[in-house]
């Protein structure tokens, strides 16, 4: 047997819930009746944690995928950074102020080309990362002494 309750709404909830019960073709009493099983529902709160951890895992798995991207990048620079102190020869004081001139409208040209490149939308890095899927043992098992021996023949490539 039903048990009869009494309670107050502001007016905004009863027109709400008069319109809501006038769509669903059911009484406010039937929508009270619902609302208030589902809010007690445990149901409800499962629902609720099963989505907050899809979410979590979403976050997560995008962390992951940020901080593998950085430390590529980073890799990435370091060895740019080793390869050009380990070729770039010594600039003699007389040749200084041209060399750089040549670096500043070498950098201007760069920054033109970056400028465009995220204008629009393509990323040299983003296809990188989509190409090679690197683990961490790959950037420290990286011997810089050896000869390039990416394809297992022995031969260096340069």
């Amino acid at each position: 047997m039903k048990q009869r309750i009494y309670s107050q709404l502001e007016p905004n909830a009863k027109r709400q819930l008069a319109k809501f019960a006038a769509r669903a073709a059911t009484s406010e009493a039937q929508v009270i009746e619902a609302a208030v099983e589902l809010f007690l529902s445990p149901q409800k709160d499962d629902k609720r944690d099963a989505a907050i951890t899809r979410r979590l895992n979403r976050l997560s798995s995008q962390s992951d995928r940020m901080s593998r991207d950085f430390m590529i990048m980073s890799e990435t620079l370091a060895l740019f950074i080793h390869y050009q102190l380990a070729i770039a020869p010594p600039i003699p004081v007389s040749d200084q102020d041209a060399a750089r001139a040549k670096a500043n409208e070498a950098m201007e040209q760069f920054m033109n080309h970056l400028v465009r490149r995220l204008e629009n939308g393509r990323s040299i890095i983003a296809s990188v990362v989509e190409r090679f899927q690197p683990t961490e043992t790959d950037f420290f098992t990286l011997d810089l002494d050896k000869p390039n021996d990416d394809d297992g023949t022995g031969a260096s490539h340069g």
